[in-house]
């Protein structure tokens, strides 16, 4: 006689305030059974096995029940919200032996927690109701005649939590009966909230957003550190990074999943620049050593507005965490046509040195009547620029020779530039002339007895600034 196969179901009670919460789940279970018939039988002994079923339950209220036949079946269920799920499949069977007819029925049993399952007694941490929100399974078993039994497959996933609504609140959408989406200007940070019509609200998971760029025709996920909550805090420029500049105009935000929306609305925003935007920057950095910025030069797409102004305007490292306002500028209030490119130019004043080799960007904000903040906005990717510190010119004299003879001009002064980019030039009195080089030093030949005042320049003609006469 086979032995009874026995598994124990470790019921979870569901906590109150879900079971009483009115929240409900739509779900999808695909389900067909197996053939116990003469499975997992001693010799001589024959089995029947009838009335497949499997059982849904939140601790022991039955939630969903279905008959199990050969054919797949997959069906849509919705079922109150809950912290786990017991799920089991029980298949009646009959064994005929020498003892007579026995019952040699079997019950598979398995949780299904917030994140994971127990399933005859073993837990692990995938699948779960929040596997079932983000797509996955959330439970169910594979029981086929491998496993010397054969009760069938039931699948339990897609949790779709019901009721979500989108909304920015006290906004009304049709003010005067005209649909008018809420408009949000460059940095700004959206103050949209998901409600579901009840005071407890679902998993964070469930909380997960989406936008649309295309109308609706393609969705993107919001960044991971932005998401899975019902009132974020994003900007548009976190979702996007410097490409928020592109996508100006309406953009739709929905709740739920790659092909598994969660919301039956899409909520619409109008994005807006809310301030001029750069089209170029025109820079030239320092020729010589310890010199300030030539020029840094900001092309704008439109003028200023009338009360309009740009305060703060300032660079800033790129890719810094701290923002640091490097080269502040006193407010803009007025950008000069550029005919050359059809833009409105703004040329920084009192520019200093920046950080050798290191990446700059422009930020800046734009007011109305210097007290109404409007849009915040970044130089792109593309319209950054690169500071570096010119090499340092120095040189030194270190050797002379008066002429060997009163009248002689066999005198000689010795250079030594110890940094810089040749090719060098050479004054005597102000009069460029010519130096020999010899063992890496620099000689003016066929010099008479007298005072000469010596010039060196590089090749960007720099002059060493702590030399003297």
């Amino acid at each position: 006689m086979m032995k009874k196969l026995y598994f124990i179901l470790i019921l979870i009670v569901s906590s109150p305030i879900f079971a009483q919460s009115g929240l409900t789940y739509t779900i999808d279970i695909e389900y067909y059974r197996g053939n116990c018939n003469g499975t997992n039988v001693p010799p001589q002994t024959s089995k029947n096995c009838s009335a497949y079923s499997f059982f849904l339950k939140n601790g022991t209220t039955t939630l969903v029940t279905e008959s199990m036949a050969v054919s797949s079946t997959k069906k849509t269920y919705t079922i109150p919200v809950a912290t786990s799920y017991n799920f089991s499949i029980d298949v009646f069977c009959s064994c005929l032996g020498n003892s007579g007819i026995n019952s040699c029925s079997e019950t598979f049993s398995q949780t299904i927690l917030a994140k994971g399952t127990n399933t005859q007694g073993n837990t692990t941490t995938i699948h779960g109701v929040e596997g079932g929100i983000t797509g996955n399974l959330a439970g169910g078993t594979n029981i086929g005649p491998n496993t010397l039994s054969c009760a069938g497959t039931v699948s339990i996933g897609n949790f779709r939590p019901n009721g979500l609504v989108i909304s920015k609140p006290n906004y009304e959408l049709y003010p005067s009966g005209k649909y008018t989406p809420p408009e949000y200007i460059a940095g700004q940070q959206l103050d949209l909230i998901v409600t579901n019509g009840f005071p407890t609200r679902y998993p964070d998971v469930a909380y997960h957003w989406q936008y649309s760029l295309d109308n609706k025709v393609t969705w993107i996920d919001v960044p991971a550190a932005k998401n899975n909550t019902p009132t974020p805090q994003f900007t548009m420029e976190d979702l996007m990074g410097s490409d928020h500049v592109k996508h100006f105009g309406l953009i739709d935000f929905r709740i739920g999943y790659s092909g598994r929306p969660f919301t039956n609305n899409t909520y619409q925003i109008l994005y807006s620049p809310g301030a001029p935007l750069i089209e170029k920057i025109a820079y030239k950095g320092p020729v010589c050593g310890g010199d300030n910025i030539k020029t840094l030069e900001v092309f704008f797409s439109r003028d200023l507005f009338v009360n309009e102004d740009l305060s703060p305007l300032y660079v800033q490292k790129k890719y810094l965490t701290v923002i640091t306002p490097l080269q502040s500028q006193p407010a803009v209030e007025k950008l000069e046509y550029d005919a050359a490119t059809g833009y409105y130019k703004y040329s920084f004043v009192n520019l200093t040195t920046l950080e050798h080799g290191a990446e700059y960007e422009i930020k800046y904000q734009a007011r109305i009547k210097k007290a109404e903040p409007r849009g915040v906005i970044k130089s792109s990717e593309l319209q950054t620029f690169f500071y570096y510190e010119p090499q340092i010119f120095a040189y030194s004299i270190t050797d002379h020779q008066k002429p060997s003879c009163i009248g002689g001009n066999d005198g000689f002064i010795e250079i030594t530039i110890t940094n810089g980019t040749g090719p060098y030039n050479f004054y005597i009195d102000n009069n460029k002339t010519n130096a020999v080089l010899l063992n890496g030093k620099y000689y003016l030949q066929n010099l008479t007895s007298k005072d000469y005042k010596i010039k060196v320049t590089d090749v960007q003609n720099c002059i060493d600034k702590t030399a003297t006469d």
